[in-house]
């Protein structure tokens, strides 16, 4: 009998140290996905202080998304190259632009600004639980009232 406690003891802590339980805040992903939902192609030019730092196309109906996974806080996979930058051009049909800034001034506003995601993304999913972690996914579909600001603007 003293055996099968043995045994049932180091089965227990096998299972313990082998499959341990994911803490919300050690691991996850977050998503962020772009969508021209416009009539326009779109161009958008990232910048980081002075520099481009890429160019993003999208065609009328494409969306670009990008996910990043992280583990204790270290990310480990690529990025919407949005994320870093101070500022982005967005340029409709090669025509029409406006700039979305980091920290916009009330001279240099947008009214759904690309870089602001607590105000300009809409969360799609968001899932917190013990086995995955955290998933966290997020949209911005531009449109053609994104368009109109651009060109008022002008």
């Amino acid at each position: 009998m003293k055996s099968l406690i043995n045994i049932l003891f180091l089965v227990v802590l096998f299972v313990l140290t082998a499959c341990p339980i994911l803490d919300k805040n050690s691991g996850g992903e977050v998503s962020k996905k772009v969508i021209n939902k416009s009539n326009y192609s779109i161009s958008m030019y990232i910048y980081q202080g002075n520099n481009t730092v890429d160019t993003l196309l999208l065609a009328l109906g494409e969306e670009i998304e990008h996910s990043i996974f992280y583990i204790q806080g270290k990310y480990s996979s690529g990025n919407l190259p949005i994320e870093d930058a101070d500022s982005v051009k967005v340029n409709y049909n090669n025509t029409v632009s406006i700039t979305h800034k980091r920290y916009p001034s009330p001279l240099n506003t947008v009214l759904r600004n690309l870089l602001q995601t607590s105000t300009s993304w809409t969360k799609t999913e968001d899932v917190d639980n013990k086995k995955q972690g955290e998933i966290r996914r997020y949209e911005y579909v531009f449109t053609n009232d994104d368009y109109n600001e651009a060109s008022y603007e002008k």
